[in-house]
């Protein structure tokens, strides 16, 4: 059962790591050099050739050149799609086999990074993990540039590491040691969504956004002070932090500018719809995916959604191929709060019909996609809308033929079908 785990997370971390790389340096944009590889994977996938389609993005993926991270953009389809075909396609037969006959990390660094970042995902304890992180930390010097950066990065997760005070260390090295890339950039940005988060679950306004990221300077990584001598202190940092973020990362730079001390209880109802206004006007993919993952955070307050789901709606319209992925699944999670059958119906036909995507630096929005759908698809089946899952289980089956989703998604019809009075 280990190893069938393994291999699962293995996929996962393959995909953790590439998307990094790929969103860093691609900001979105389809990879340049293996798409007719990538292609072909993708239409074996959708003919019922998990198996070799498998094998082909594996293969694709060792091409990564060792001497430089600055061209990992070009692996973003294949890392996602084949984690998608390992974790949810692939029957067991299959992904052992993988696992046991083509996976080689006595022969590729590539390899070697996905199974330790894959111990990751195993709940580790003790000894064990802190062996997991040394083995991580030993990749981080590897020979080849882009495993090298791929450890940091996932060094610097703040899902797998959120309670390890490494993170600023990894992220200041990416910085430093791979300025090629831009892991570095999108690293950080990570942490302050997750800062986001704390601040919103935990309602403390003082929690610093700039937590475990180089962009805090010395003493600034507890909460930030209160009182005058705080705001003194704020200001007089201000402008040293503003020059570094703007240097390193000038779309965050310019969402957070409004702010003196970089907290959460700065991020006020004027900064949400400051922050909505700019995405409704910005033609940055990348800047769009960044507010996008920000004001995530705030999509179910009344007044925001209010402003936000025109916006969204125009971009599931008009916006390019990842902005629209990004409002599918918000207007999904929108319809699914409101009951509203029709919208959640649409929203996932619309999930389900996309084509090949792009991806974001914290998911793999093949595996966000996947998830989405059958969610949808029961949503609607505990609603009795028995048809319209009935329909969405079905467009599942077709899109993913031969696969464990199909078999499952046919197995869910037959029940429906029977039931019927």
């Amino acid at each position: 059962m280990k190893t069938r785990i393994l291999f699962v997370v293995a996929a996962g971390i393959f995909g953790i790591f590439w998307q990094s790389a790929s969103w860093a340096e691609g900001n979105a944009i389809e990879a340049e050099a293996p798409m007719d590889e990538v292609q072909a994977a993708y239409d074996e996938i959708r003919s019922g050739q998990l198996y070799e389609a498998a094998i082909r993005l594996i293969t694709v993926m060792r091409d990564m050149p060792a001497d430089t991270a600055a061209q990992a953009h070009e692996y973003l389809e294949p890392a996602y799609l084949l984690a998608l075909t390992a974790a949810f396609l692939l029957d067991w037969p299959d992904r052992i086999e993988i696992l046991n006959t083509v996976v080689d990390i006595d022969r590729y660094e590539a390899d070697k990074l996905g199974i330790a970042g894959a111990r990751v995902g195993l709940g580790l304890t003790g000894a064990q993990q802190q062996a997991m992180v040394d083995e991580l930390k030993s990749l981080t010097h590897s020979p080849s540039r882009s495993v090298a950066a791929g450890a940091l990065f996932l060094l610097s997760s703040p899902h797998f590491f959120k309670y390890y005070d490494h993170r600023k260390e990894m992220i200041t090295r990416l910085f430093n040691e791979h300025p090629e890339s831009s892991f570095g950039r999108y690293a950080a940005r990570l942490n302050i969504y997750h800062n986001i988060s704390v601040g919103r679950k935990s309602g403390l306004g003082q929690v610093s956004l700039l937590r475990d990221t180089p962009y805090s300077l010395e003493g600034e990584d507890s909460e930030a002070r209160g009182g005058d001598d705080g705001q003194t202190l704020c200001i007089q940092r201000k402008a040293a932090i503003q020059q570094y973020m703007e240097q390193a990362d000038p779309v965050l730079a310019s969402s957070l500018m409004s702010m003196t001390c970089f907290t959460f209880g700065e991020i006020t109802p004027d900064v949400i719809l400051s922050w909505t206004m700019r995405l409704s006007t910005t033609d940055d993919a990348d800047e769009r995916c960044h507010l996008l993952n920000m004001l995530r955070y705030f999509s179910n307050d009344s007044e925001t959604r209010e402003v936000l789901e025109p916006v969204t709606r125009h971009l599931a319209e008009r916006g390019d191929v990842t902005s629209r992925a990004f409002s599918y699944a918000l207007l999904l999670r929108w319809a699914q709060s409101d009951d509203d059958a029709t919208g959640i119906y649409q929203w996932t036909h619309a999930i389900i019909a996309m084509d090949r995507l792009a991806g974001a630096p914290e998911e793999s929005l093949y595996e966000s996609h996947y998830k989405l759908a059958l969610d949808g698809a029961e949503h609607l089946e505990n609603m009795g809308n028995v048809a319209d899952a009935v329909q969405l289980y079905a467009m599942m089956a077709e899109k993913y033929p031969n696969s464990l989703v199909a078999s499952e998604c046919q197995a869910r019809i037959t029940i429906l079908e029977d039931s019927r009075p």
